[in-house]
């Protein structure tokens, strides 16, 4: 029965096998990524939520509290959550579509796609981590220096 498959496997035109191979490699491609899309899309989504539910909490935070620099943290924590939501959408606009367009295409979209993902997590100690630890340490310094505030 194998030897029959190969057979025919073997007899059938080249332009036929190249289609094969090339159905194949769309689909092995595809199923390699599935994977790492949905951890960027889990990555993406709990980030986003935690902008979504830290912005209102540091803006009342910015009312309430009485030390001027925490207020000024933030609302600068307020900023950097946006600016966190943004940069996170804006590399999602590159996703390719899955088998839209032709092979060669949706190959060269799905590189652009990584690069951009690649260049994100090579950068994150600078746009998402020191940001974020500077304003924190400032927003919890903010009552230092105010006598009888701190017990």
């Amino acid at each position: 029965m194998e030897e029959e498959l190969i057979k025919i496997w073997q007899s059938s035109p080249n332009q036929e096998i190249l289609k094969f191979e090339k159905s194949r490699l769309m689909i092995d491609v595809q199923s390699s990524l599935d994977h790492f899309h949905k951890k960027v899309k889990y990555r993406d989504l709990s980030e986003q939520m935690g902008g979504v539910i830290g912005i209102p909490v540091f803006a009342y935070y910015a009312y309430s509290i009485p030390f001027i620099i925490s207020k000024v943290a933030s609302v600068l924590v307020i900023l950097w959550g946006i600016q966190v939501i943004i940069r996170l959408r804006n590399a999602k606009k590159n996703k390719p579509g899955a088998f839209t367009e032709t092979y060669m295409e949706y190959l060269y979209k799905t590189r652009e796609y990584l690069k951009i993902q690649k260049h994100m997590m090579d950068n994150v100690l600078y746009w998402y981590i020191l940001p974020a630890w500077a304003i924190l340490s400032m927003f919890l310094l903010g009552p230092i220096g105010v006598p009888g505030k701190l017990q």
